[in-house]
């Protein structure tokens, strides 16, 4: 029982191909990295708890860690009982879709690496390839938020964009402090391993705490990137004055978020928008989980978005 108070705390405190042919395949890739990549410290209370969570996370499937922080309810994790009952509908069907997933058979979670208690010296990513690649693939890098890289998200969006190029990078337990050098290192590291590869220009995405990331990293090199997708978040503790004018991005949110308050996110968006006039704001119905509970609305806003881009340069 210890052990899942911790997995709780832990877990809720938690790229195109040029002529060759790839089946569909999800890898996941360790590299050096110069990055001083943040560690995770429990409260002290919890620490020898969270010293026993570490040891057995590795034999721990990520469904079953995701399922039982859920389970906590409201107490623990700040799930209200109306969000855990959709939640846990929610992953259950997920991860019984990832275990029949014959691209993600045999991948591993990396919560043992977003969970480890020294400063990392390897940076990680998954990639993910469709059948077929051409000139055209569209390319996509995706910032994950507080709690880890979960495979859910490598499963989602391969599902919801088959024919793109997907690099998910791992900044061990949160985006939030994530920087340009090390999202450039593993698009470095790609290159290497894969040197018949070319990436298109990617579509930047970012969720939740990722998301003042993505918009620092976006805004800093936005020739690197065909737009900014954030998704559950806003440009926290960030000045409109200090971006430049000329950016593609789409902010979409829930409604009734309760772990972002929404009345601030419109707030910054108008301030963004006097800034960046070409900042477009949508809210979906639903609370800071949208993406699991309202996926089909989620997604055909974002691909349309994507696509007017692409059509209107």
């Amino acid at each position: 029982m210890d052990i899942l108070k911790v997995v709780s705390c832990t877990a809720m405190a938690l790229v195109g191909l040029a002529g060759v042919a790839m089946a569909g395949k999800v890898e996941s890739h360790y590299f050096p990295t110069q990055e001083a990549l943040p560690v995770f410290e429990p409260p002290p209370s919890m620490a020898r708890e969270y010293a026993l969570f570490q040891k057995t996370l590795p034999f721990l499937s990520e469904g079953l860690v995701v399922l039982s922080v859920i389970s906590f309810g409201s107490q623990e994790t700040n799930v209200s009982p109306q969000q855990q009952q959709a939640l846990m509908a929610g992953f259950n069907d997920v991860y019984l879709r990832i275990a029949q997933d014959e691209v993600m058979r045999g991948v591993p979670h990396s919560l043992g690496y977003s969970y480890q208690s020294v400063t990392p010296t390897q940076g990680h990513y998954y990639a993910y390839f469709p059948d077929e690649v051409t000139p055209d693939t569209r390319s996509i890098v995706f910032l994950h938020g507080f709690g880890g890289n979960f495979l859910y998200y490598t499963w989602l969006l391969k599902e919801e964009f088959p024919d793109a190029i997907i690099l998910l990078p791992t900044y061990t337990y949160s985006w939030f402090d994530g920087s340009l050098d090390y999202l450039r290192e593993v698009e470095a590291d790609f290159v290497e391993r894969y040197p018949d590869v070319k990436l298109n220009k990617p579509w930047l995405f970012a969720l939740s705490a990722g998301g003042p990331a993505g918009f620092r990293i976006y805004n800093a090199a936005p020739e690197d990137f065909a737009g900014f997708v954030c998704l559950a978040s806003a440009p926290l503790g960030l000045r409109a004055d200090d971006f430049r004018s000329d950016l593609n991005i789409y902010m979409l949110n829930g409604a009734t978020d309760d772990r972002i308050d929404i009345k601030d996110v419109r707030k910054m968006v108008g301030q963004f928008q006097k800034r960046i006039p070409s900042l477009q704001y949508e809210e979906v119905p639903g609370d800071h989980f949208f993406m699991l509970t309202n996926r089909e609305d989620c997604f055909s806003r974002i691909k349309a978005y994507m696509d007017s881009v692409v059509e209107n340069p």
